[in-house]
């Protein structure tokens, strides 16, 4: 019973810190606009950084070997997804982004992996019953997914799993026009919350009898927008219930003209990336 009670806690932080975002970045149409950029962005080298060393984690915790069978929610562009069908056995990716899943599968296609195949399903909506995905897959793998959002995506991680699951998120990120639209426009919103994915679902694994090991990565980036790209993104991702008002939009449209160079918005990003991962 205090098990189950102290669990309840850290998945209400976690709801708490949903409730801090944006009710626009779970939805398909927020997605497909990221697509285009995901698959081929200006900050690819730090992607690459990141796959790379996460590959070379789970190898080298016998977590992916040439027998795997490997589930990726919320597999986007397929970067991960082609990577580990490179390695494993069979790999299934999922996506609610039709965009995203187009751009991985032309990528699948282009390097010719059979073992490989990607498929539209919201990770909240899945029965892992009528997919017959019960202890179905080796690794179950989720990289900066914002369905693994509670307890309850965690529990149907390990139902799906019958060796080991990984999942990835934000212990720390500062991003130089975000955090300052959302101070100004949100700031009963504030960014306190930030990195309770990571403390919150680590917590929920240790009281559930699980041994997660948490790795970190430090990394910086900078992503560039035109202002009509700026004006899409910060709109649909700010912590705002609903979208800016009219109000907020002006200010929003000001501050970003204020940004902008020669037509570019230029955002510089440090983020601390915490790799968890553990053992069924």
């Amino acid at each position: 019973m205090v098990g189950e009670m102290e669990t309840a806690y850290y998945d209400r932080l976690w709801m708490d810190e949903l409730r801090s975002r944006s009710s626009g970045v779970d939805n398909e149409a927020f997605w497909d606009g990221r697509a285009e950029r995901f698959s081929a962005s200006a900050d690819q080298d730090h992607r690459a950084k990141r796959l790379n060393r996460v590959l070379d984690l789970l190898s080298q915790k016998g977590m992916l070997h040439e027998n795997s069978s490997i589930l990726d929610i919320g597999c986007g562009p397929g970067k991960f997804a082609v990577e580990m069908a490179k390695i494993g056995k069979e790999v299934i990716g999922i996506d609610v982004s039709s965009k995203m899943l187009a751009y991985a599968e032309n990528k699948r296609l282009e390097e010719g992996l059979e073992n490989l195949q990607f498929m539209k399903l919201d990770w909240g909506q899945v029965s892992l019953a009528e997919l017959n995905w019960e202890k179905r897959f080796d690794l179950v793998f989720a990289s900066m997914c914002p369905a693994i959002n509670s307890q309850k995506a965690l529990e149907k991680m390990i139902s799906a799993s019958r060796s080991c699951c990984y999942m990835s998120n934000f212990a720390f990120r500062q991003e130089s026009i975000f955090d300052t639209l959302a101070a100004q426009l949100a700031p009963a919103r504030s960014l306190k919350q930030q990195g309770n994915a990571v403390y919150c679902c680590f917590n929920i694994l240790w009281l559930s009898g699980y041994y997660p090991e948490v790795t970190y990565m430090d990394s910086q980036w900078e992503r560039k927008f035109s202002y009509t790209e700026a004006l899409e993104y910060y709109g649909a991702a700010l912590p705002i219930p609903g979208g800016p008002s009219r109000e907020q939009s002006e200010l929003m449209k000001k501050y970003l003209q204020q940004c902008s160079a020669n037509g570019i918005i230029l955002e510089k990003v440090r983020a601390k990336f915490a790799f968890i991962y553990w053992k069924i």
